[in-house]
């Protein structure tokens, strides 16, 4: 492990850890308002969610991409190729999720005939797969595999931090303002999820724009 002490590994995994927990606390607090809406409506988000992570995968594999460059260029020190690399995965994970995305949501209305559900269920999955992968081709691409190469130039407290607190502010509180308060059902809590991942890019972007991510040293 090189210079890489035992509590360093320690602080750095739980920051990982304590992150993943809370996300999780989210996910469960979203299937229980979720649970609140009528049953079309919980068949539809369940349905939708599966496309969801299909629609992710590119910028899941990206995100891989990521770390694997970015961590190499950082551990040999290099900041400004690093700089470099980061501008040139963000415009190919835009593309590749471009094409990605319009692919899966064409494809969704043929999927629906698998499914047994009603028509009006079938409409409101094909409503928030288009929210969701029109977010997902442009704001994942910084929110995720972003924050990927963030975290291997070992910026991990401040990529953990933002993604906190957009999870918990963002994502939750609005899911409860847009889907309760407003009576918007999933599709709220799919517009929520939304501004959390717009939050992490608006942030993300500015501190990419910054430099001080440079500043962390890659052992």
């Amino acid at each position: 492990m090189g210079n890489i002490s035992f509590d360093q590994l320690v602080e750095e995994y739980g920051r990982e850890g304590v992150e993943n927990g809370i996300f999780q606390l989210v996910k469960m607090a979203h299937s229980s308002v979720v649970a609140l809406f009528g049953t079309y409506q919980i068949a539809a988000n369940g349905i939708a969610q599966s496309i969801w992570s299909l629609a992710a995968l590119a910028g899941v594999t990206m995100g891989l991409v990521f770390i694997t460059v970015i961590g190499q260029c950082m551990g040999a020190g290099d900041a400004a190729q690093a700089e470099q690399y980061f501008k040139k995965l963000l415009k190919i994970t835009l593309t590749v999720s471009l094409a990605w995305n319009v692919l899966v949501f064409a494809v969704t209305p043929v999927m629906m005939n698998f499914y047994q559900i009603s028509d009006e269920a079938k409409q409101l999955v094909i409503i928030l797969v288009l929210i969701h992968n029109v977010f997902n081709t442009v704001a994942f691409p910084m929110s995720g595999p972003l924050s990927n190469g963030l975290r291997a130039a070992r910026d991990i407290k401040f990529t953990m931090i933002v993604s906190i607190a957009s999870t918990v502010g963002g994502r939750l509180v609005f899911s409860l303002l847009l889907g309760l308060w407003l009576n918007l059902g999933v599709i709220g809590i799919a517009w929520a999820m939304c501004l959390d991942s717009a939050i992490r890019v608006v942030i993300f972007a500015l501190w990419l724009k910054s430099g001080k991510w440079k500043e962390f040293k890659v052992i």
